[in-house]
């Protein structure tokens, strides 16, 4: 199973790096010179950006039949096997082995896929609460 992001705050970031950006080309035309609110203006426009160019066509959770991957700017997998806490808390869902956490923030999932990932999480909800 594949879960995509959703595409609203990634569409926000967009819109809002490009408006950094557009401020501070339009700064230079009309001042003809940076300051350091400028530049660090356009820095953060530029990581906007970037935040919504990496993740627009990317999988956010990957479900394989082992093992749950988030893919995140640094990738985060735990095996099924080494789950050992398993629970939905304030809006996030929250996977951990004795070694590694991964949560997973409900609205960062596309709203139409959100069912199918919560029958998934409730099965291994289940299937966690038979094995203790």
């Amino acid at each position: 199973m594949k879960i995509k992001y959703n595409n609203t705050p990634l569409i926000a970031n967009a819109i809002f790096g490009l408006f950094m950006i557009g401020f501070v080309v339009q700064s230079m035309f009309y001042n003809n010179e940076l300051f350091l609110l400028n530049y660090l203006m356009l820095a953060f426009g530029v990581i906007y950006f970037l935040f919504f160019a990496l993740r627009i066509g990317r999988d956010f959770v990957i479900i394989s039949d082992d093992k749950i991957m988030v893919n995140r700017i640094l990738k985060k997998e735990i095996a099924f096997k080494d789950l050992q806490e398993v629970k939905y808390f304030a809006g996030d869902y929250i996977f951990a082995s004795a070694k590694k956490k991964i949560i997973i923030p409900k609205k960062s999932m596309k709203p139409e896929q959100q069912p199918e990932f919560e029958k998934f999480f409730n099965q291994l909800l289940a299937h966690n609460i038979q094995s203790e």
